[in-house]
């Protein structure tokens, strides 16, 4: 739905400046699994 979109895009900004100071490979394996657990966790 639009509404877990829009909050899901409220995260992954603040990840992305979070995870934007550290090494980018690192941050984007942590994404990938952050965004695995939020989507199967809420299923």
């Amino acid at each position: 739905t639009a509404t877990v979109l829009q909050h899901l895009r409220l995260h992954l900004h603040s990840l992305f400046e979070f995870f934007g100071k550290t090494n980018c490979k690192t941050s984007y394996f942590i994404l990938i699994k952050l965004t695995f657990c939020y989507i199967y966790g809420n299923k």
